[in-house]
């Protein structure tokens, strides 16, 4: 099971990792903005805005072609450890289903498909009783 944290640790620092391009872009843009705003004592709302929004554009179109292959390569790690590690080990989250005894006893004597088929026509004709024709 420690490998499931290790691949959850992983996870948080991608995200991390993935998110702090963009955050500092548009903090440090922020930061000289408020600067050049504070010595130019222009207080315009839009003129911090538009700058930040382009360089986090600009950082996401040059990066995400990176960005992109990082987080798919975690997905199929996560799918290979999800489908392949984790059942290879045996530990499982949900405990086995079980099935009653007389279920067991008929599937048994009958086999499970032919009870599968039974439950089947059951149902169906159960559906078709209660569809009635009207004249």
């Amino acid at each position: 099971m420690d490998y499931l944290l290790e691949h959850v640790r992983q996870g948080i620092l991608l995200s991390l990792m993935l998110s702090m391009p963009p955050i500092l872009a548009a903090a440090v843009i922020g930061l000289i903005v408020g600067i050049l705003q504070a010595v130019t004592q222009v207080q315009e709302q839009t003129l911090s805005a538009v700058p930040k929004m382009i360089v986090v554009f600009l950082i996401l179109i040059l990066a995400g072609g990176t960005m992109l292959d990082m987080a798919g390569q975690y997905i199929r790690e996560s799918v290979q450890l999800a489908f392949q590690v984790v059942p290879a080990t045996g530990h499982f989250l949900l405990p086995p289903q079980q099935k009653n005894a007389a279920y067991q006893k008929q599937a048994g004597e009958k086999g499970t498909v032919y009870m599968m088929q039974e439950k089947r026509q059951a149902r169906n004709s159960a559906q078709a009783s209660r569809k009635t024709v009207e004249p």
